[in-house]
């Protein structure tokens, strides 16, 4: 199977070095997972080595995950986490959304 193992500060999360020594990641919760890595197609190998094991359905790139929204930007190397949604939510809901 692949070679990744849990990190200690969270057991959720699983790393292990890719072959040009920067780490690729698994992210679980329930039913969602997130891969992250420097290389698409290692996250397509290892999409397909789960695939193997577990029932998955593919949703392509993350565009949400955990009510957080996530963008993309390949050509500055960033991804960006936005709760926008959350707070605009909560905002509503103590009648502060004008505040």
């Amino acid at each position: 199977m692949l070679s990744y193992t849990p990190m200690q500060a969270d057991h959720a999360i699983f790393v292990h070095k890719s072959p040009n020594n920067f780490p690729d990641v698994i992210s679980t919760y329930v039913d969602d997972m997130g891969l992250i890595s420097e290389s698409l197609e290692w996250i397509n190998q290892d999409k397909e080595a789960l695939r193997q094991h577990y029932q998955m359905t593919n949703l392509g790139e993350m565009g949400w995950i955990l009510g957080i929204h996530v963008t993309h930007d390949r050509e500055k190397c960033m991804i960006s986490l936005c709760q926008q949604k959350f707070i605009n939510n909560t905002l509503e809901r103590y009648g502060m959304q004008n505040a």
